[in-house]
């Protein structure tokens, strides 16, 4: 009986949650690490070329970067939403980096040239050790 109302309560939780891809392109002037926070909570840093995925519960949520724009994201159940670090050109003026949502197609297709992010730069429970094995995403 323990045994059943653990997987209940297990499945429970992944239910309530989707998956989270924060990226950047290859050809993105983000050549140094950056830090990456979910809700205040520090999440992964990427760089030009990487990627990571987290599941996070349904819900509202702000994605963050350190001196760059946010985005806020709302997150489904059992479905990925995918965040892009890009950039905001001004002439005269150094390139401000943003965050921003992107659609799943464009995504997909973005993400199957990029490598998942090295282990020693995951800082949160909630970020998956290695790459998710989905069929659409090749891994580096």
């Amino acid at each position: 009986m323990l045994a059943l109302l653990s997987l209940l309560l297990f499945s429970g939780t992944v239910a309530e949650s989707g998956h989270l891809y924060v990226y950047a392109l290859r050809d993105t002037p983000s050549k140094s690490w950056t830090a990456v926070t979910l809700d205040d909570e520090r999440m992964a840093e990427i760089k030009s070329g990487v990627y990571f995925t987290a599941e996070v519960s349904a819900g509202q949520h702000m994605v963050s970067i350190d001196n760059g724009v946010p985005v806020a994201v709302m997150m489904e159940a059992g479905h990925d939403t995918y965040v892009r670090l890009g950039w905001h050109y001004q002439v005269g003026q150094s390139p401000v980096a943003m965050l921003q949502v992107i659609d799943s197609d464009t995504a997909l297709r973005e993400l199957r040239f990029l490598s998942y992010v090295d282990a020693k730069r995951i800082h949160s429970s909630t970020v998956l050790r290695s790459a998710p094995t989905n069929p659409t995403l090749r891994t580096r």
